[in-house]
């Protein structure tokens, strides 16, 4: 699913008082747009997510779809925004834009990698400069998407980073 039909869903979100576009949302909903973007935490329960990033549509869609889902989402609209959510916040996994403005994406890399759990940080992006994508993953990005991207891959992406950030902290407390 593209951000394409998020869209209709957010839009109808915002203006109930359209009743196509409010058919449009039950048909999308019952279709199974909640279950294909279903992500839990191993124990089942909802995903706290920093979302960073600085198009505004962007942003509002991915927020919308994981509020959707039935995550709990703050976003951030710069690199300082983003690095005080995450002083201020617990998160399971953070996704950012890759040339996010208003600071240095490596101050939010590595405020995440030094959290006392690490949080894994999933970067998007619309950059086709593939230095710049193998620098944010060198520089500690757990992993990258390319914009544009299927809603099911990012869910997708988002439960393989959200399970192995439980399963890492417990497999390392377990070794002697």
């Amino acid at each position: 699913m593209k951000l394409d039909v998020l869209l209709i869903v957010r839009i109808a979100a915002l203006h109930p008082s359209l009743p196509w576009l409010a058919r449009q949302s039950q048909a999308l909903a019952a279709s199974g747009l909640k279950r294909a973007l279903s992500v839990s935490k191993l124990d089942g329960s909802a995903l706290q997510v920093l979302l960073a990033d600085d198009d505004p549509l962007v942003l509002g869609t991915l927020a919308a779809a994981l509020n959707y889902a039935g995550h709990s989402v703050i976003t951030a609209d710069t690199v300082a925004a983003a690095v005080g959510a995450a002083g201020r916040g617990r998160f399971d996994v953070i996704v950012a834009d890759l040339t996010l403005r208003g600071g240095d994406l490596q101050e939010l890399l590595d405020m995440a990698s030094g959290a006392p759990a690490a949080v894994p940080v999933l970067i998007v992006t619309g950059a086709v400069d593939r230095s710049l994508q193998a620098g944010a993953l060198a520089a500690g990005a757990a992993r990258l998407l390319q914009k544009p991207f299927d809603l099911t891959v990012l869910f997708d992406t988002l439960q393989v980073l959200a399970h192995r950030q439980q399963t890492v902290p417990q497999a390392a407390a377990a070794t002697p």
